[in-house]
């Protein structure tokens, strides 16, 4: 009943214009600093449809139907999903700019040891193991100032609150921050899923194309260097 329901609402008889709703989820940082700001062109391509970004700490499931599309940061390996990688995209350790004496010391001295408080996620509430990267800057490092939020995360650091790991697509151009040991990169993906019912409709498919664009003209963002 689902994949005959979603045959009938992707029809567009007479070649008429995308409308329906479109409902895509997508992490925090990547819906709020990337998506958002680069998704006037397709509302104005596409002005019949209605556009849902839930862009927040944690996912909607598209198995469940609770969201037409997902941006995830692993690959799902179960349920009645087409997936496939978005994009890789790189990570990197940050400081506020105004605080030049922790660029030095953290480039001579482990961070366990420095002194600088260290920014990340709570990690018993942490929503995707992928974002479980400290141990990837030192082993056994520990953030002791925490948010649920990379946004606030990144706030905290601008703010000088202490260093910690940001999205080279959400920290980069940022005057407020500067990049601290650029030989460590930590790599990610994002992974694009949608229910296998949904696939044919014209607004899934005009979505993706845009988006899969929108990702290849900034590929010097998401992977620096």
């Amino acid at each position: 009943m689902a994949a005959a329901a979603a045959r009938i609402h992707s029809a567009q008889p007479g070649g008429s214009a995308l409308s329906g709703q479109l409902r895509v989820s997508v992490s925090e940082g990547f819906g709020n600093s990337f998506i958002a700001p680069r998704l006037a062109g397709f509302v104005a391509a596409h002005p019949e449809l209605e556009i849902d970004l839930v862009a927040s700490s944690g996912f909607l499931n598209p198995s469940r139907r609770e969201a037409d599309m997902a941006v995830l940061l692993a690959r799902p390996r179960k349920g009645p999903l087409i997936t496939r990688k978005l994009s890789d995209y790189s990570l990197g350790l940050y400081a506020p700019a105004d605080r030049p004496d922790w660029h030095e010391a953290v480039a001579t001295t482990p961070l366990s040891r420095a002194g600088i408080p260290v920014i990340g996620y709570m990690p018993d509430i942490l929503y995707a193991p992928e974002l479980d990267y400290l141990g990837e800057i030192e082993p056994g490092l520990r953030a002791n100032v925490r948010s649920s939020s990379v946004l606030a995360q990144r706030r905290m650091i601008a703010g000088g609150a202490g260093v910690g790991v940001l999205p080279c697509f959400l920290a980069s151009g940022d005057p407020a921050l500067v990049r601290i040991r650029p030989d460590q990169v930590i790599a990610r993906a994002f992974w694009l899923a949608l229910h296998r019912d949904v696939a044919p409709q014209p607004r899934i498919r005009a979505f993706i194309d845009w988006l899969d664009a929108e990702v290849r003209e900034s590929r010097g963002l998401l992977i620096p260097g």
